[in-house]
C-alpha cells in the first residue's frame, strides 16, 4: 500500500476522464441543473489559455474545452497548472462571471473583469486544496 496522498489530476488520459471528474465537480458547485460538456482540445480562442467556458447563464448549458497538457503554451510555469484546477476554475465561471463588453470597453470594466477572475482562480484553488488536503505551497512548481 501506498503512503502517497493523491494529488490532483495534472493530466486527462481521455474525454472520458475529463467527462467523469467534471460531474463530480458538477454536483460538488450545486451545478446539476446545468447541461455541462467538455473535450480536451487545442482549439481554444487564445494561445495563451489553459482552458476555456463558452456557456449560456439563462440556458444553463455550458461547453468547456481544455488545452492537452503537453501543448499548453508558455513552457514551464512557475505555478502548477494541473489540468483538474482548469476544469474547476472553467466550471466557476458559469457561477461567477465577467461582464460582456463592447469594444468601448473602460478601465473600470476591465479591473472588474481581472478581479473576477483572479477570484475565480483563488476559489479553484482553494477547492482543489481541500478536495486533496493541500497547502498553497503545492501549487509552487520550483
Amino acid at each position: 500500500m501506498s503512503d502517497k496522498l493523491p494529488t490532483p489530476i495534472t493530466q486527462f488520459n481521455s474525454n472520458e476522464e475529463l467527462q467523469s471528474c467534471l460531474e463530480w465537480w458538477q454536483k460538488k458547485l450545486g451545478l446539476q441543473d446545468w447541461i455541462i460538456k467538455s473535450k480536451i482540445t487545442s482549439e481554444l480562442t487564445d494561445d495563451n489559455f489553459h482552458g476555456e467556458n463558452e456557456f449560456n447563464v439563462v440556458g444553463k448549458h455550458s461547453m468547456i474545452r481544455i488545452r492537452p497538457y503537453d501543448t499548453v503554451k508558455g513552457g514551464e510555469w512557475i505555478a502548477r497548472q494541473p489540468q483538474e484546477l482548469v476544469l474547476v476554475h472553467e466550471l466557476l465561471h458559469c457561477l461567477i462571471y465577467e461582464i460582456e463588453y463592447d469594444n468601448s470597453e473602460s478601465i473600470e470594466l476591465i479591473t472588474y473583469n481581472q478581479r473576477q477572475h483572479q477570484l475565480i482562480e483563488d476559489m479553484a484553488k482553494a477547492l482543489i486544496m481541500a478536495k486533496y488536503n493541500l497547502t498553497l505551497d503545492w501549487f509552487r512548481n520550483f
